[in-house]
């Protein structure tokens, strides 16, 4: 009788967890969406974060005021810059002291300019070392890179950094993505070929580097790199299986304007040579 009466308590228990899981759109056996779980700094602040947040309050009201802070000195260090693009010198050396050429550098790419002075946005994005982020829709895509990511240097708030990228491509597997990252290689040699003397591509490293015809203070690099492809947002009760695709990037990085200092670059000549191309 008492076994009996134990066997009734543990099935009305059940009952109960599978009641009150179903309520909360939770599948019995799954971690409910309240479990704590420790914060991303927690060796430091030793704190505990609810699921779904990386850090805890503490931890997040002062990343939140650093993120203010450098937001504030990013804005006030762009609006003193009298100049709307620091042009090349021309006793200009990279970072070896080698002399620049300047007819092997690339002014141009999808009608970005390297050395442009950041835009003012009204929150933009600033990493932790101060570098203003900006990532919008391309006007014209580049082959499969649809958008851009661009970086404007942390010290004088000039393009430095100008990366085309894709979207995760799940129809490519690895072998057809690399001949399409070869294709982009190709097509970016058609455009700049005086500037371009050949492509490095290494695909155990699934990345082409761009060689020079001579010192240009740039570096161009072609990548493919496996992401998870987004989902769209599924029925209550259902799961789709994850896709993996391959993401396509081309980046130009100008290493001279990333650290010139204003008084080495001269200020935006009365031209303008904004590319009219896909590139």
């Amino acid at each position: 009788m008492k076994q009996l009466n134990l066997a009734r308590i543990a099935i009305t228990v059940v009952a109960s967890l599978c009641i009150m899981e179903a309520s909360a759109g939770i599948p019995l056996g799954k971690h409910r969406v309240n479990t704590p779980k420790p914060c991303r700094n927690y060796s430091i602040c030793r704190n505990m974060t609810s699921y779904g947040r990386d850090l805890c309050p503490k931890c997040q009201s002062e990343a939140d005021k650093n993120e203010k802070k450098r937001i504030n000195e990013a804005a006030k260090r762009t609006a003193q810059i009298k100049v709307k693009k620091l042009e090349l010198p021309q006793d200009a050396k990279d970072y070896m002291g080698r002399p620049i050429k300047s007819e092997c550098r690339i002014t141009s790419l999808c009608g970005y300019e390297p050395g442009k002075i950041a835009p003012k946005v009204s929150r933009p994005t600033v990493d932790e070392n101060g570098d203003i982020i900006v990532t919008e829709k391309l006007k014209k895509p580049f082959r499969m890179c649809n958008r851009a990511t661009l970086r404007y240097s942390a010290k004088n708030s000039a393009l430095y950094s100008i990366r085309l990228f894709s979207d995760p491509q799940s129809k490519l597997d690895e072998n057809t993505a690399w001949e399409e990252l070869t294709l982009m290689t190709e097509a970016f040699s058609a455009k700049f070929g005086d500037k371009i003397s050949k492509w490095r591509g290494i695909k155990v490293l699934k990345q082409s580097d761009a060689q020079f015809s001579g010192i240009s203070g740039q570096k161009v690099i072609a990548k493919m790199i496996q992401k998870d492809v987004p989902q769209r947002a599924a029925l209550k009760g259902t799961a789709e299986k994850k896709k993996t695709g391959w993401e396509l990037s081309l980046t130009l990085e100008d290493d001279f304007i990333k650290n010139a200092s204003l008084d080495d670059a001269d200020a935006e000549r009365t031209h303008d040579t904004a590319g009219a191309d896909a590139l």
